[in-house]
């Protein structure tokens, strides 16, 4: 079983294809999820008494974008914990600052250059992944 697992809401075959590249090759233990926009989001959610560790939200989605899913998790007692990451292929301040205003964790400016891509998935990884295990360990000292 993973212990970490992430959910993944993007609408672009070829973004996702890419991300299960990136998760397989450098984090092979991390579980994935993946749904196609932020209607699918809540819905998983919603159905499943495990929740994500992480959600990675596109943007531009279809249905129920990135920010109006966002608002949605970080409204709700049961998700707002749960690390949201948004990924878009705008580096528009104003749409960074309003996702940040609403609780993503991370914003992320996906890079048509797949090294410098790779790189700043990683850093975003890195992040989350070592505020899991530092929330694991605090957690393990009380029991």
């Amino acid at each position: 079983m993973k212990t970490f697992n992430i959910l993944l809401a993007e609408d672009d075959e070829e973004d996702v294809e890419i991300f299960k590249q990136f998760l397989t090759e450098l984090y092979p233990d991390i579980g994935l999820v993946v749904v196609e926009n932020g209607i699918l989001v809540l819905d998983h959610l919603k159905r499943n008494e495990a929740l994500p560790n992480a959600i990675f939200l596109d943007l531009n989605m279809p249905k129920k974008n990135g920010l109006d899913c966002l608002i949605e998790i970080k409204k709700s007692d049961r998700f707002k914990m749960i690390k949201t990451i948004i990924l878009t292929t705008s580096s528009d301040m104003t749409q960074k600052q309003k996702c940040y205003a609403e609780g993503a964790d991370l914003f992320i400016t996906k890079s048509s250059n797949y090294t410098h891509f790779k790189l700043t998935f990683s850093a975003a990884i890195d992040k989350i992944t070592d505020d899991f295990k530092t929330t694991l360990n605090a957690s393990a000292k009380f029991t």
